[in-house]
């Protein structure tokens, strides 16, 4: 463990943890339905909402995790938890880790501070209504912990939660923190709160960081070339950690009107997403962020 002299979100510390998780391929999910999605330029007066996917894609992500021996963290919306709840138990009996992905996929950095405790008690509440384990861990929809609301992670710290996965380290139009540790880390916020950061997996480029195991980086990098990327960041010493959405591995993709800028990132590699997402899970034994980082949490 060191120090990290980076601080772009005006905490008051935060300490690499070299070697956490070391070798491991962490596998997390984002439970959603197919249009939780925060494009600002979506018409959603022509989106039939009533279309649910997501118990049956989800159901057939558990399929392929027992006929591999996998384990996987899903962050679940408190919205699909009310609906869903023989999901919930699922998951929960296949020895899975539940976490928290908020309760209506609003972006937090909409949201003010009383807002987002309550829609995160909400969440919970809908959770753990349906299952007697502890959610540790919480990820931001379209990971909306940025410069711009800090404050949230105190509000993690103060509602029990021990790790965090929102920070991205890559930033775009939407999301993101620049210079934020690709690795895993533990940071000290605000008010003097201590909370377990996993950021997703980046890769060194010259100056750039490439994120390549989620998203739109997901479906637009071969196959062939996460698979080597994936073994270089291994070999420095950090885990792996692939994350998707269970609409990611459909046979069809509900498109929604969008502007062409927010069209091409939402539609681009939809064809190919499902074949390498299912080729990733079948190829590697994965496991949850609690079980990766045990010794931590």
């Amino acid at each position: 463990m060191r120090k990290n002299p980076k601080n772009p979100l005006d905490l008051k510390g935060i300490e690499a943890l070299d070697n956490a998780g070391r070798g491991c391929n962490i596998l997390t999910v984002d439970v959603e339905e197919w249009y939780h999605v925060n494009y600002g330029s979506a018409d959603w007066s022509r989106v039939d909402t009533s279309i649910s996917t997501v118990y049956d894609h989800t159901m057939r992500i558990l399929e392929v995790l027992a006929e591999t021996g996998s384990k996987a963290t899903f962050f679940m919306l408190g919205c699909i938890a009310k609906k869903h709840a023989r999901l919930i138990q699922a998951i929960d009996q296949q020895g899975h880790e539940m976490a928290c992905h908020g309760n209506e996929h609003v972006l937090l950095y909409h949201q003010t501070p009383a807002e987002f405790r309550q829609d995160l008690k909400e969440a919970v509440h809908a959770i753990c209504s349906h299952t007697d384990k502890e959610l540790l861990g919480f990820r931001a929809p379209s990971s909306s912990i940025t410069e711009k609301n800090p404050w949230a992670l105190d509000i993690l710290c103060e509602e029990g939660f021990r790790y965090d996965s929102s920070i991205f380290p890559v930033k775009n139009y939407m999301y993101g923190v620049s210079n934020f540790p690709a690795q895993p880390c533990r940071i000290t916020t605000a008010s003097g709160g201590r909370l377990l950061e996993i950021p997703v997996t980046t890769i060194g480029f010259w100056k750039m960081r490439i994120p390549f195991l989620g998203g739109f980086y997901l479906r637009v990098l071969p196959l062939m070339l996460q698979e080597q990327f994936m073994s270089i960041v291994r070999a420095s010493g950090r885990p792996v950690m692939l994350y998707f959405h269970p609409s990611d591995i459909s046979p069809f993709h509900i498109k929604i009107p969008l502007s062409l800028t927010e069209h091409f990132f939402d539609n681009v590699g939809r064809r190919t997403s499902r074949k390498k997402i299912l080729s990733l899970l079948k190829s590697y034994r994965w496991t949850s962020i609690g079980d990766a980082f045990s010794s931590y949490l």
